[in-house]
């Protein structure tokens, strides 16, 4: 990992809280999430993206799967996750602006998608 990726980690990994999580240490709790925002950053850092841009990727991250309530398939945890990162009023955590807000949810919601919704999408 670069210098960049790690510092940027190490600002956002700090948010990953087991108490978040209705299955912490299952397959898709804390050593899930800590992986997917390192991979994103990493990929993040290849390219040429504003702070605010990095910003939402990494909050986005951070807590796309906070509503997740079983290990299986699972197509609702992402609206269900966007639902509870306004309950918990993460947004104010990280002080997002409007149009952050609207992109982290969009983001934490669409992820859980069923990949046939999408152009040339299989699942």
């Amino acid at each position: 990992m670069s210098p960049e990726t790690e510092e940027l980690y190490t600002t956002y990994v700090k948010y990953i809280k087991d108490d978040l999580f209705l299955l912490p240490f299952g397959g898709h709790g804390i050593g899930h999430t800590k992986r997917v925002l390192q991979l994103a950053l990493m990929i993040a850092n290849s390219h040429t993206l504003t702070a605010s841009e990095i910003k939402t990727l990494a909050v986005s991250c951070c807590y796309h799967d906070i509503g997740r309530d079983r290990e299986c398939v699972d197509d609702e945890h992402g609206a269900k996750s966007a639902k509870k990162f306004l309950k918990l009023k993460l947004n104010e955590l990280h002080n997002l602006t409007q149009e952050e807000l609207e992109i982290v949810l969009n983001l934490i919601t669409m992820h859980s998608l069923d990949d046939a919704l999408f152009v040339g999408g299989k699942r």
